[in-house]
């Protein structure tokens, strides 16, 4: 994709030299023709470099949503890996329960191609050895965990008693996979529009020595 991406540019940018070589007609005569040749040249190249900033742009903004993703996703982890080690069992009371469906949209009409399945679940708990009592509410990948359960029932957890909402359900965990395929699509979209910048940047400037 990288070499595509060069190789695109550069005969966008260099198309009007090549057609000129091609055709020794159109070889230019005059001063005046040369200057504004070279105006042209210049404007085409402008142009140029803003349609392949903006062709670049679009997976690079891709790459800084998949870093978010990534972000939170380490988090949450973080939280699970912190609770496994250092939690406590408690007891949680579902207060609340919600399937969340979002649709994705890829034809650019009323019509949807395919859409995923959430489950909010609002829990209440507890501290052991304590009456306060605590609210959270999770997004859980796993729509069936809504599905299961109804509001009032009980459901085990895990929490860190120096930190009372650092909270796992048991149900709905995270896997540890989940983190090294959002760094990947984090890079992969990222990484390719730089490399590819930088790579045009350097022939170009070979170009102008």
């Amino acid at each position: 994709m990288l070499h595509f991406i060069q190789k695109l540019f550069y005969s966008i940018k260099y198309r009007r030299v090549l057609k000129t070589l091609d055709d020794p007609k159109r070889s230019l005569s005059s001063d005046q023709s040369e200057q504004a040749n070279e105006s042209n040249t210049a404007g085409q190249g402008f142009v140029v470099h803003v349609v392949m900033a903006g062709f670049l742009l679009v997976p690079f903004l891709i790459g800084c949503g998949f870093g978010l993703v990534h972000y939170r996703i380490s988090n949450r982890l973080a939280q699970q890996r912190a609770v496994d080690q250092h939690g406590v069992k408690i007891i949680a009371v579902i207060q609340s329960l919600e399937i969340e469906t979002i649709h994705h949209d890829r034809t650019g009409v009323d019509q949807h191609d395919s859409e995923s399945k959430y489950c909010l679940i609002g829990i209440q708990y507890s501290p052991p050895g304590s009456k306060r009592l605590f609210s959270r509410t999770f997004r859980l990948e796993d729509d069936t965990v809504c599905q299961r359960h109804n509001v009032g029932d009980k459901v085990s957890a895990k929490m860190l008693v120096d930190q009372p909402d650092v909270v796992v359900l048991d149900e709905g965990r995270l896997s540890e996979s989940w983190y090294w395929v959002s760094l990947m699509l984090c890079v992969f979209f990222s990484g390719l529009p730089i490399l590819a910048g930088l790579r045009m940047i350097q022939v170009a400037s070979r170009r102008t020595r």
